[in-house]
């Protein structure tokens, strides 16, 4: 076996050695390298996250002021409905005087009034200067398309202290269309 190893020449420790050496110093390298670059992700991953974090923060909260707004519109909504319900079934007592000026004789005054929109009914106490006055007020009302019914309760001679008839008193009864009262 001598004979065999005599011809081949013994490795070199030297050379060996920087092999070694090399072989680490690159690994040590590709290490570094590779802990360099994961760190490196890790933090940009962890950037990121608190980037994430932050902006779906700011994204709740504009969502916790859209649904407030939400909400607060749909109260105004409903709100809104409301009055306009309400408006829709307000009574409007104008056009019943502006009704009852028109169609008011110059000889007839009234003394009160009273009413129910609901039922739709008025009732008026009057003064007309005779019976004929009364009679002529009632035909005015029966001729009014708005007014469906017309009802006298009572009609009374006034007499001053000379026992002279100065007016009639009367009272009448008027049945309104119930359309009348709302607004149009």
């Amino acid at each position: 076996m001598p004979s065999e190893i005599e011809g081949q020449a013994q490795p070199d420790l030297r050379r060996r050695v920087i092999v070694l050496g090399l072989v680490l110093v690159v690994e040590t390298l590709i290490l570094g390298v590779a802990f360099f670059a994961l760190v490196r992700t890790v933090g940009n991953r962890s950037e990121e996250g608190i980037r994430l974090s932050e902006q779906q923060a700011k994204l709740t909260a504009e969502i916790r002021v859209k649904e407030q707004t939400i909400k607060d519109a749909v109260l105004w909504n409903k709100q809104l409905v409301s009055a306009s319900q309400v408006l829709d079934k307000h009574v409007r007592w104008t056009r019943f005087f502006n009704l009852l000026e028109s169609k008011t004789m110059p000889t007839v005054s009234y003394l009160s009034l009273s009413g129910d929109s609901e039922l739709g009914t008025v009732t008026l106490d009057a003064l007309a200067k005779s019976y004929r006055d009364v009679a002529e007020q009632i035909v005015i009302f029966r001729n009014e398309p708005s007014i469906m019914d017309v009802r006298t309760t009572s009609a009374a001679a006034k007499i001053n202290e000379a026992g002279e008839v100065v007016g009639v008193a009367f009272n009448v009864v008027l049945k309104v269309d119930p359309s009348f009262w709302f607004k149009k």
